[in-house]
């Protein structure tokens, strides 16, 4: 059973196709006399416009070219009459490889023996692909001609109301008068409620300082339709109140370029920098400083002076109760004293604190502070707190604690020097046993094995006293050999899964964990390193019972090791190893032979990338400044916004530039300062007179 897909013949798909690309030629046609038609009619409309302005005659030409070219273009392409035929010799010319099998399928009488060899050449040819890239570069050239013509209507203004001598011409009788000036801009600033500031009103300020949520109202003389608002990238919208535009806006928390212009006509630019409301500040003068009482009796008297730059909303003493030791504590908090009603800025706050009514039990930590808000409702409210006092109740057992210095547990000491002794004496018999008789080694060995076992019974008590178990977990009898009962520990060597086992079980006391459940716990380190040296002592022990000093050795070494390992598990360390340090004594004594071979000379420090490109915009205003002092102006104020953050110092001295130009004043002076402050350079001068001879 055949795919739907494969019951249609080729023969059909070729004659379908060559239908589909003759109705898809005969809409390119059209196409591409609409694109030539629109094409023409723009420019002969832009053409007109230039020679008669303010009339309807370049349109009227324009739709004439448009509809003559767009209707020549049509007929020339003779896509009226296309046929199938004719379609299929195009497709043909733009795929050889076809050899006019497509013109010859595309008919309906052909013959059932050509119809396979025609067949094998339809489906070895590749012919829409060609096609339709033929298809689209027919439609790029009206295309373009289209782009230029709207191009050139876009250049080319409808309105040419002023004459090339710049006078005013008149259109159906009535004289059209010149863009009206913007003339001065009124601004009246309404800060947010919570800062209590009143109103403002100023004129034509170049700089305007609001608290984020003000409302900024501009108005100014003219025709509402001509004025044009922009805050930044963002146009606002302009209303007429009378025969005065006006504009209003909410101050964000950024930085912004507010531009008033009239369409034709001059400019005025306004930064925008917002103001920060800042957090109270509070200061706690009592209690002075922390405490620790012996009994939680009394009474404490609380004292804060709070301020804020614009007004406070409220305050109080904050406290936090901690009880408890160990891994178990409880909190419990509150607030006492109020703020004094009407307070705006500044204010004290007073209050008492007594320990008794808080039930206070001996350990109990007090933790007070003084905190304060401000009225701050967009984007607060700001909160100031002090400095924190303790207030801590001394335990009952406190008294009694004697403190001392962190050492290692002497245990651990111990055994260190034990083992060194051992490890010293068994060296000092290998040594000898060259000329020493059998007996006397094989005596001399069983006495060192005999103490090796006695440490080891030391480092096994160790192990059992963290274990929780009996001290004495491995007994000795008098031959000076040992074992434990109901453990393993005395049993002789561990092997490595037993002495996993045996670590495992050091980190649990009745089933729980002592510390976390990580093999990296302090635990672990401590007594893992403790049950290895165990493991040795053993094997060093068996070969001195079999008066073998020789092999002794190599395992003595490795309980020596692993016992200095517990010893650094179990001390603390705040800050880690320190490094090892190497001095070089040859070099710091100059006695080497070094022969003062100077270094490579490191070059000085790249003059800061981001200051040159504002100096050189400062360098643009100026120049500007001196041809057109009113777009000077704007370039300093747009100069200033951009290094408002970075370069505090030089904004101060631009706004005292640009106030002084406004006011027609000397600017020279602010101007210098400005310059100074964007170089960042360090100029040395010097202030001593020259020289002269004495008389």
């Amino acid at each position: 059973m055949t795919s739907p897909a494969s019951a249609v013949a080729p023969m059909t798909q070729a004659r379908e196709s060559v239908r589909h690309w003759r109705r898809r030629l005969q809409s390119a046609a059209v196409l591409r006399g609409v694109l030539a038609g629109a094409g023409a009619g723009l420019l002969v409309t832009a053409i007109a416009r230039l020679a008669t302005p303010a009339s309807a005659a370049p349109l009227v030409l324009g739709a004439v070219a448009a509809l003559a070219v767009a209707a020549g273009t049509w007929w020339r392409t003779a896509a009226f009459a296309l046929s199938t035929q004719r379609a299929a010799l195009w497709l043909e010319e733009r795929a050889p490889t076809l050899r006019y099998a497509l013109v010859t399928a595309a008919n309906d009488d052909v013959a059932p023996a050509a119809q396979r060899s025609l067949e094998q050449v339809l489906r070895g040819s590749t012919w829409e692909a060609p096609a339709r890239a033929a298809l689209w570069r027919s439609l790029a050239g009206p295309a373009l001609f289209a782009a230029v013509g709207a191009t050139a209507i876009a250049v080319v203004p409808a309105d040419r109301s002023i004459g090339r001598a710049g006078s005013p011409t008149s259109t159906t009788g009535a004289a059209t008068a010149s863009v009206d000036p913007l003339g001065a801009v009124a601004v009246s600033l309404r800060p947010p409620g919570y800062t209590g500031l009143a109103p403002q009103q100023l004129e034509s300020p170049a700089l305007l300082r609001a608290y984020p949520g003000s409302v900024i109202t501009l108005q100014g003389a003219g025709d509402s339709t001509t004025t044009q608002v922009t805050l930044d990238d963002r146009q606002l919208p302009v209303r007429a109140s009378g025969d005065r535009w006006t504009s209003a806006l909410s101050s964000a928390s950024a930085r912004a370029l507010l531009r008033v212009q009239r369409l034709g006509g001059d400019a005025r630019l306004i930064a925008l920098e917002p103001l920060v409301d800042s957090a109270p500040r509070v200061t706690l003068h009592a209690p002075a400083r922390d405490s620790i009482l012996r009994a939680p009796k009394g009474t404490f008297a609380l004292s804060a002076d709070i301020h804020d730059d614009l007004g406070l909303a409220r305050a109080s003493f904050d406290y936090i109760i901690s009880s408890g030791e160990g891994e178990r504590f409880t909190f419990r908090s509150g607030s006492l004293g109020a703020l004094a009603p009407g307070t705006q800025r500044d204010g004290a706050l007073r209050a008492t604190l007594s320990l008794d009514a808080l039930g206070l039990q001996p350990g109990d930590v007090l933790h007070l502070r003084a905190v304060a808000r401000d009225r701050n409702t967009i984007s607060g409210p700001g909160i100031g707190s002090s400095d924190t006092r303790t207030i801590r109740i001394a335990r009952t057992d406190e008294y009694d604690s004697v403190a001392v210095e962190q050492a290692p547990p002497a245990e651990a000491d111990k055994s260190v020097i034990s083992q060194r002794m051992l490890i010293n004496l068994t060296e000092a018999l290998v040594k000898r046993a060259a000329r020493a008789s059998r007996a006397d080694v094989v005596a001399e060995s069983r006495r060192i094995g005999r103490d090796q076992a006695r440490l080891r019974k030391q480092v096994s008590d160790i192990i059992f006293s963290r274990l929780g178990d009996d001290a004495d977990g491995e007994h000795f009898h008098g031959d000076g050999h040992g074992h434990a009962e109901n453990d393993s520990l005395g049993s002789g060597p561990l092997t490595p899964e037993q002495l996993l086992k045996a670590a495992e079980r050091a980190t649990q006391i009745s089933g729980a964990p002592t510390d976390f459940e990580h093999d990296e716990t302090p635990v672990v380190a401590i007594n893992r390193p403790m049950l290895e040296a165990y493991n040795a002592m053993w094997d060093a022990g068996r070969a001195l019972d079999g008066g073998e000093p020789r092999k002794a050795v190599p395992p003595m070494y490795v309980a020596l090791a692993a016992i200095q390992r517990a010893r650094s598990a179990e001390r603390l360390y705040l800050r880690g190893t320190p490094p090892r340090v190497v001095v070089d004594l040859a070099r710091v004594r100059l006695t080497g032979k070094d022969k003062g071979t100077p270094g490579a000379r490191t070059p000085r420090l790249a003059t800061d990338a981001a200051r040159r490109p504002l100096l050189a915009r400062f360098a643009r205003a100026l120049d500007v400044l001196a041809r057109d002092p009113a777009a000077g102006v704007d370039s300093l104020i747009v100069l200033r916004l951009a290094v408002a953050e970075s370069r505090p110092a030089a904004a101060s001295a631009l706004e005292g530039a640009i106030g002084e130009l406004r006011g027609s004043r000397d600017a020279t002076a602010s101007l210098l300062r400005a310059r100074r402050a964007l170089d960042d350079v360090v100029v040395a001068s010097d202030s001593l007179a020259v020289w002269g001879s004495v008389r």
